[in-house]
């Protein structure tokens, strides 16, 4: 009996910027080291203030404002396959528990990296995203995997090392998450922009 294997799920897209990254926002990556600079001596003075929690915030919400006014360029470029998407197999979903779930999409799987900059800014979407894999044998739940270490997506042993094939229009699902990190004090803040 043949097989046919779909995966529904999304594609993430991204961008970044930190003192690190500039691109083409090399102005932009200079005033935000100032106002990192001005806002971390800032917070050394106040840091015995009563009110300096919410002092503090508010300062956070100009920043905040202040990125978002700001002409930033930032393209985003395919960064990973989200996990636990919908699985098909012979048009029936598969089933897996909590533990099946786990050992099947994280057990192993690099840790993801947190950059040490004192901040960066990052722009986030999703595309729908449909990956699908035929054969002519049966199927062996045994040889499906989940692609821990690299952008994602699943792998089916076979032995002509067919893969599978995106099927998808690419379509974005309308969500876009735009956020920004500072550390100050050694604590790390978000905001979104």
């Amino acid at each position: 009996m043949s097989v046919n294997i779909r995966y529904e799920g999304s594609s993430v897209w991204n961008g970044y910027i930190s003192p690190d990254y500039d691109f083409e926002n090399e102005e932009f990556v200079e005033n935000m080291n100032e106002k990192i600079a001005e806002l971390k001596e800032w917070a050394e003075k106040n840091l015995d203030s009563d009110n300096f929690n919410d002092e503090f915030f508010e300062k956070r919400l100009e920043l905040g404002e202040w990125i978002s006014e700001q002409d930033i360029e930032m393209e985003c470029d395919f960064s990973h396959i989200e996990t636990e998407g919908e699985i098909i197999v012979n048009d029936e979903e598969l089933e897996m528990d909590d533990e099946e779930i786990k050992e099947f999409y994280y057990k192993g799987a690099e840790e993801s990296y947190e950059p040490k900059e004192d901040w960066y800014i990052s722009r986030e979407y999703s595309t729908q995203l449909t990956l699908e894999f035929e054969s002519e044998d049966d199927f062996d739940k045994s040889k499906l995997k989940w692609n821990k270490d690299g952008e994602g997506g699943l792998d089916y042993e076979n032995e002509d090392d067919e893969c599978f094939e995106d099927v998808s229009g690419g379509e974005s699902n309308g969500d876009e998450t735009r956020i920004w990190k500072i550390k100050v004090q050694g604590i790390d803040y978000f905001g979104h922009w």
